[in-house]
């Protein structure tokens, strides 16, 4: 099965922006287990001053109208559930992290020629990049192992 154009990137790109957020001491650490606080890099880092700026030049006007769904289930079924439009900048940073766990864990890679799979993935990327270019010390941890 075929990744949406740009899946590949995705995957890289995510991969290096949560080694970089890890070197940055943006990480929390429950049993052990080291998980990336994308919330707190959202709050500190971003700001919503990000989110009009993305908003102003239409940087992901998809993921902004119409996120990604949210996988949920239990017993052996799921089904993706619609979530609002993010309205903070939170939300918005879930909201990218989302597109890159769908298409790695829920799924979506049976659909990847759908036109709204395309738009998430590519404005996915968009964004990852425009937060490295907002924060140059995450960059440089992005770039420089």
């Amino acid at each position: 099965m075929a990744l949406p154009a740009g899946g590949v990137k995705l995957f890289k790109v995510f991969a290096r922006m949560e080694y970089a957020l890890k070197r940055e001491d943006y990480f929390t650490n429950h049993n052990n287990r080291l998980s990336v606080d994308w919330q707190r890099f959202a709050n500190e880092r971003l700001g919503n001053g990000f989110l009009t700026r993305v908003r102003n030049e239409k940087l992901a006007p998809t993921i902004l109208a119409h996120p990604p769904r949210r996988q949920s289930g239990a017993g052996g079924t799921f089904e993706f559930t619609e979530m609002p439009p993010p309205n903070t900048i939170q939300d918005f940073v879930f909201a990218v992290c989302r597109v890159r766990h769908n298409l790695f864990h829920g799924g979506k890679s049976h659909n990847s020629m759908s036109l709204r799979n395309r738009k998430l993935v590519k404005e996915a990327n968009v964004i990852l990049i425009e937060m490295l270019q907002e924060c140059p010390t995450i960059r440089a941890h992005f770039e420089n192992p």
